[in-house]
């Protein structure tokens, strides 16, 4: 369900938003 995140462009953005979850 996160992978959408990291798929995004900006992966350490995404990388702390997928850990903070």
């Amino acid at each position: 369900m996160k992978s959408f995140i990291v798929s995004k462009p900006k992966g350490k953005g995404a990388r702390a938003f997928v850990q903070s979850s």
